[in-house]
């Protein structure tokens, strides 16, 4: 840091000779007079060049020494950082440029010597500088403060999770849509909000924010306390369509396993046939599979394994 401190020291001085020009009044009498000194004290045009130059290249090498130095202080810090999460016996798990810690994800940036961590791809604390193995450490600690806070208790989650699907389930129907107790998720996250003022508002207490994160992280909590919610009152998640497949994109929805577990399983079958058509060959029977997946009385198999 003190090398580029004072490599702008002589930028300044290399420079100095044009400061007399943002002083300048033109205004007054002497201003012009003024003026003409100054142009005619600059040194040549070869030698501000030449300077420049050199002090170009003085300041690029500094540049990437101190790039490479704060990118071995960053590995370093994530190091420090990991080594203790693993003392602490917290779950981590390596990827490229990231680590899976708990229940988030640390994605990092060693040119930039800068973090973020993010809650099934939605971010919960933007890009921030890593000057420590202690910066990582807090960050971290608040932000299984900021999940923990965000928990709803399941009963609420049971509640309010189908007071929304219920609502659009009626709405579905009323549209004539295939399916209607299908529910596309961003419509079902949506609702889910409505729901939470409704029911702040009815026990008058303040709207809390509700961000994309806070409904993922709540979702999967609610999914997996699944036995702790009426069997006609569980909803849960299935891939999306042939058409968005082949178009690569996997979207989820919500439907609830309160049509009875077994008509339930037969949409599911269904829609998997659908989905198999479209990943494995033409050849393959899709009846064959669909009869592996029932029992020996007929009945489908469960459902969580179905969905593995």
């Amino acid at each position: 840091m003190e090398d580029i401190k004072q490599l702008i020291k002589n930028l300044q001085n290399i420079t100095r000779c044009f400061g007399g020009f943002e002083k300048l009044d033109l205004k007054k009498a002497e201003g012009l007079l003024e003026f003409e000194k100054l142009v005619k004290s600059l040194p040549s045009g070869e030698i501000i060049g030449k300077s420049l130059d050199e002090w170009r290249v003085l300041a690029t090498a500094a540049a990437d020494k101190n790039k490479a130095s704060r990118k071995e202080d960053f590995g370093r810090f994530v190091t420090e950082f990991i080594r203790t999460q693993r003392e602490a016996k917290t779950s981590v798990r390596e990827f490229n440029n990231a680590w899976r810690i708990g229940p988030v994800e640390m994605q990092l940036r060693a040119e930039q010597a800068c973090a973020q961590f993010t809650y099934n791809n939605e971010v919960l604390v933007k890009w921030f500088p890593v000057a420590n193995g202690e910066s990582l450490g807090k960050q971290y600690a608040d932000v299984k403060k900021q999940l923990d806070e965000a928990g709803l208790p399941i009963e609420k989650l049971e509640e309010v999770f189908w007071s929304a699907h219920e609502y659009l389930k009626w709405k579905r129907a009323q549209k004539s849509e295939p399916n209607p107790h299908v529910i596309p998720a961003v419509d079902f996250y949506k609702e889910v909000r409505v729901a939470l003022v409704r029911s702040a508002f009815d026990v008058k207490q303040p709207v809390k924010e509700f961000p994309k994160w806070a409904f993922l992280y709540n979702l999967d909590r609610y999914l997996s306390s699944s036995s702790q919610i009426q069997q006609n009152r569980r909803i849960g998640t299935q891939a999306g369509s042939q058409h968005e497949i082949a178009n690569g994109k996997l979207l989820q929805f919500i439907m609830p396993f309160s049509l009875g577990i077994e008509k339930g399983i037969v949409i599911l079958l269904k829609q998997i046939e659908v989905q198999l058509k479209v990943l494995l060959p033409n050849d393959l029977n899709c009846k064959t599979i669909n009869k592996t997946m029932m029992s020996a009385n007929g009945k489908p198999k469960n459902l969580f394994l179905l969905l593995k």
